[in-house]
């Protein structure tokens, strides 16, 4: 929904970030850990600014609550 962004695979795992603002990534970029990859938003059917993030791991999608309790948010 709205801009989306994926990042993958990598190991095998794909991230998904969507209702962004603006993409700061294209097609085919190499990303670097903690680089930005979008400004936050509420494109498509959204009711407020948020980030909605999905893992998969092989095309299963998994619990994202245990990769983001490892991760830092940049503002």
């Amino acid at each position: 929904e709205g801009n989306v962004g994926e990042v993958g695979p990598a190991d095998g795992y794909t991230t998904l970030y969507a209702h962004n603002q603006k993409n700061l990534v294209e097609v085919g970029d190499l990303v670097k850990r903690g680089q930005v990859l979008a400004k936050v938003g509420s494109t498509g059917r959204s009711t407020g600014y948020h980030v909605h993030f999905e893992v998969m791991k092989d095309g299963r999608v998994m619990n994202p609550q245990s990769f983001i309790a490892r991760a830092s948010v940049s503002e």
